[in-house]
């Protein structure tokens, strides 16, 4: 079953990408709850990018567990966010339980899989990542070869 895309979604979502100011973010997020928009997939992978790209890493967290149904993008927002703000170990669980749910990675998982791997020095962490990416057969592609030379 999808879910459905408001008529209001698209000019919140630009509301929510167009500022950094964590309490315009936090009404924005009282205004999503009250307005009923708390399930509306578009709008949450929105505001979990927005809670972890300005490092409130935890709130974009408890956003991200609230939703009933994930897409990938949901888990790259929050997975991302981790990496960027150097919660390497949270990143790496989180890609872990992504394949636990059925969702497979894809490009933008793995190159910041293998960030996070290069910073922690997860040896193991690094092959397992390595070797989805061969089987994928994206090693080929230069961003992701440039990031494994990097790692």
């Amino acid at each position: 079953m999808q879910q459905c895309v408001f008529v209001d979604t698209i000019p919140l979502v630009c509301s929510l990408k167009s500022y950094s100011s964590l309490v315009f973010i936090e009404e924005m997020h009282d205004k999503i709850i009250k307005n009923g928009f708390d399930k509306d997939i578009l709008i949450i992978n929105t505001l979990v990018d927005t809670y972890a790209q300005i490092g409130l890493v935890d709130v974009a967290r408890r956003v991200f567990y609230n939703m009933p149904i994930k897409d990938v993008i949901l888990w790259i927002a929050l997975i991302v966010g981790y990496a960027k703000h150097e919660h390497g170990e949270e990143a790496l669980n989180l890609m872990k339980e992504m394949q636990t749910h059925n969702i497979l990675p894809n490009t933008c998982v793995l190159v910041s899989g293998l960030k996070v791997c290069g910073d922690t020095r997860d040896i193991n962490q690094c092959s397992v990542i390595h070797a989805e990416i061969v089987k994928k057969g994206l090693h080929i592609e230069t961003f992701i070869a440039n990031t494994l030379v990097g790692m």
